[in-house]
């Protein structure tokens, strides 16, 4: 599958994500708990035993109008379950 980076345009890019599975982890922000660089896009695929899974910000801090988190279910980007300013 092949993802298309939004934010192409951009002369200075920095990209962060990973592939996780299991029952239980942590995922942190690129330089956590300092502030995250600019222009950073963030791609994390995240894996769970069929039942499904429940996601718990311990922590939410963005740049107003600038970032956000959208949580999708599935491979396919189709269905977005929400969008987190």
């Amino acid at each position: 599958m092949n993802f298309i980076n939004p934010f192409s345009f951009l002369s200075h890019q920095a990209f962060c994500g990973g592939v996780y599975s299991g029952i239980n982890g942590t995922i942190s922000s690129p330089n956590y708990p300092q502030a995250y660089p600019n222009f950073v896009y963030c791609l994390y695929t995240i894996t769970v035993p069929y039942g499904g899974a429940c996601l718990e910000f311990t922590e939410f801090n963005t740049e107003q109008s600038y970032d956000y988190v959208t949580i999708y279910e599935g491979v396919t980007l189709a269905k977005r379950i929400g969008r987190y300013i």
